[in-house]
């Protein structure tokens, strides 16, 4: 046996060679289906037992999990400390780490799991992000951005499918008219609707004043402030003062003594002038009899 011969042997019996033809022959595997049906915790637990039964170094099984771009440790290890089925979701070494298990068991020609066959049953599409979020399937985002990446083996192509053409509308039939077996000659009665009243709105008109006319109206204006406020206000009319009580005359009563006049006074029944001419005879008679009296 040659060196050469001998160097192969030892290679193909160590540990680290036999590692490197394992994760050589999954990379040479291709997927087309690009969903996902496992948790996050049922590829934490195959992945963590897959390291620990071949016993591979943690760099090497990063490295075989994306050649172009690795998993950084940091990623991998929250990835690993996460705790359930949905933690770890948005991390993108579930979905690699996930890829690589598939081509594993694709290689190995392990059958599926009972609960990946009720996995795929419950989501058609595939696993979703979140609990809350079930309508979406999770080769979305990280599928789409692990594509264009040069991974190698473990490129995942997802088959583009075509897209149906969209429908042609298709038009509504028209009715034929019963105005189309009428000869040309015959108008058409057509029915005039009358037109509908609007509301007039009356719009003043601004007339521009030149500065000249702006200023003899404020003058204008200016001056009847003025004499309205300096105007004195009209005397208000005091009403006229009410006329005294008058006496009522004394009523005669007809069973009272009618006394006779006194000499020389006028009589009852005599005209104004007939009590004046009396008047006067007493006064022409009365200092004739004082002198009497006094001689």
């Amino acid at each position: 046996m040659t060196k050469e011969s001998e160097g192969e042997a030892k290679a193909k019996n160590s540990k680290k060679s036999r590692n490197d033809l394992l994760l050589g022959k999954v990379c040479s595997i291709e997927l087309v289906d690009s969903r996902v049906f496992d948790t996050c915790d049922e590829v934490r637990v195959k992945a963590l037992n897959f390291v620990a039964l071949h016993k591979c170094s943690r760099a090497s099984f990063l490295r075989a999990l994306c050649q172009s771009n690795p998993v950084k440790p940091n990623s991998w290890k929250a990835f690993v400390g996460f705790r359930g089925e949905f933690a770890g979701a948005n991390n993108r070494s579930y979905y690699l780490a996930y890829f690589f298990l598939e081509k594993l068991r694709v290689l190995q020609g392990e059958p599926k799991s009972v609960s990946r066959i009720a996995s795929e049953k419950k989501f058609p599409n595939g696993r979703p992000f979140t609990h809350s979020r079930e309508e979406e399937p999770s080769n979305g985002m990280f599928a789409q951005q692990f594509m264009g990446m040069t991974t190698g083996g473990y490129n995942v192509p997802v088959p583009v499918m075509p897209m149906p053409a969209p429908p042609i509308p298709q038009m509504p039939p028209i009715p034929t008219s019963s105005y189309s077996s009428y000869p040309s000659s015959i108008p058409i009665p057509v029915p005039q609707v009358p037109p509908v009243p609007q509301p007039m709105m009356y719009v003043p008109q601004m007339q521009m004043l030149t500065p000249a006319e702006y200023t003899q109206a404020y003058n204008q204006g200016a001056q009847m402030a003025q004499v309205s406020y300096t105007t004195p206000a009209p005397a208000i009319p005091m009403p006229p003062a009410p006329a005294p009580a008058s006496t009522p005359a004394p009523t005669s009563n007809p069973e009272d003594p009618v006394e006779p006049p006194a000499p020389g006074a006028p009589p009852t029944n005599s005209t104004p002038s007939q009590a004046l001419q009396g008047a006067a005879a007493t006064l022409l008679s009365a200092p004739e009899e004082s002198n009497v009296s006094e001689l």
